[in-house]
């Protein structure tokens, strides 16, 4: 829970920057590294592996950022560019409940203007909220460029300790892939923080402490000298629902 409330801190924080272009632009955050094996605020440990920090600010910096948020009785959905050329691509909305239950859906075709923060998308909140409560919903939003490169982002319209997050019961398979394993995961219910782990500090996960949409798997890269025995007994599996 402390390392999903370090990077959803950093995560907001960047965003808020983000679109504010060009009142901001740019976040710098301290820091990135240890040299000493301590309990700090670094985005990596001494050993190099990556805390939700990092994995959440990569995301964050990625060069074109999605990202919602809520005010004024209105839901308003920005587009942030770092291109140097405008960028026309797909815009996908949905909320839906914890149970993956869709409450308000919307598409539209946009252009997003070079090196430049937009709104492409408002609505009002009671419509995205479809009479729930606003710990009940969840807003997925996913934008898809020319080339199919996909920009997402999840987000909350109250704090997340104001949320029940359901149990999960997250379904993984493994198959061998270069330098070590492709792990799938899935869950029938929204499940908040999936945070995956093996013994040793030698391994990289390319993703973790993601979110799972109810019925969306993800696959993600784990390096790892392991033999599929070893690896698949050590694979441990949690999210947020399993910390009380």
């Amino acid at each position: 829970m402390g390392q999903l409330l370090q990077g959803d801190a950093i995560k907001t924080a960047i965003e808020a920057h983000r679109r504010d272009m060009p009142y901001c632009m740019g976040t710098l955050f301290w820091q990135h590294n240890d040299c000493w094996p301590v309990a700090s605020w670094s985005s990596r440990d001494y050993y190099g592996r990556w805390k939700a920090q990092h994995y959440f600010t990569k995301k964050a910096f990625e060069d074109i950022l999605v990202s919602p948020i809520a005010a004024d009785y209105k839901v308003d959905i920005y587009i942030v560019s770092d291109r140097l050329q405008s960028t026309r691509g797909t815009l996908e909305i949905r909320t839906m409940d914890l149970k993956g239950n869709l409450l308000y859906e919307q598409k539209k075709t946009v252009t997003v203007p070079a090196n430049q923060s937009k709104i492409q998308h408002s609505e009002s909140l009671d419509k995205v909220l479809a009479g729930r409560n606003r710990n009940e919903v969840v807003l997925h939003a996913t934008f898809t460029d020319g080339s199919k490169n996909k920009y997402r982002n999840n987000y909350f319209f109250t704090r997340y300790k104001e949320i029940d997050f359901p149990k999960t019961s997250i379904r993984v398979t493994s198959i061998p892939a270069n330098d070590g394993y492709l792990v799938t995961v899935q869950s029938d219910v929204y499940a908040r923080g999936v945070f995956l782990s093996i013994e040793g500090i030698n391994n990289f996960f390319s993703d973790n402490y993601f979110d799972l949409l109810p019925g969306e798997p993800v696959t993600i890269h784990v390096k790892t000298d392991l033999e599929k025995a070893d690896f698949d007994k050590q694979l441990k599996i949690e999210s947020i629902a399993d910390t009380y």
